[in-house]
């Protein structure tokens, strides 16, 4: 439970730092789901944001679990249902490996008018820059 708090700490931290302002914490919408944040972008639109893993707690962490990377896909897919809209981003410790069944399922509801907008590693510099460019409001 202590490294998934500290997961949740880093999420936290990596919104900030991005350039997301007036971070909210567990955020409850219509439909019955809950997303770990909410925040503005720099042009005052909000994102909602969802944290998958913790660290050095097991050897499949983040959305490399089956379990958590379904989970993550099924709460997407409500929020997408829902009459407005925020873009959804996933926060993760890691991703499915590459060409697993894991990253084809993610990457078929992953895009601009998909139910996940983005997926940052939150170790990951190129997915942090990223991350940037979202808050910026530009993209």
């Amino acid at each position: 439970m202590r490294q998934g708090r500290k997961a949740q700490e880093l999420a936290w931290t990596v919104l900030a730092e991005s350039g997301f302002c007036d971070i909210q914490v567990r955020v409850s919408l219509e439909g019955g789901v809950e997303v770990n944040y909410s925040a503005l972008d720099q042009r005052g639109h909000r994102w909602l944001f969802d944290v998958s893993g913790a660290f050095g707690v097991t050897q499949r962490p983040g959305l490399r679990r089956t379990d958590t990377l379904w989970k993550a896909i099924g709460r997407a897919a409500v929020l997408h249902s829902r009459p407005v809209q925020e873009p959804l981003v996933l926060l993760t410790t890691d991703r499915p490996a590459p060409a697993s069944a894991g990253q084809s399922a993610l990457d078929a509801v992953t895009g601009e008018d998909k139910p996940i907008r983005a997926v940052i590693e939150m170790g990951d510099l190129e997915d942090l820059e990223r991350l940037s460019r979202l808050a910026s409001g530009d993209v």
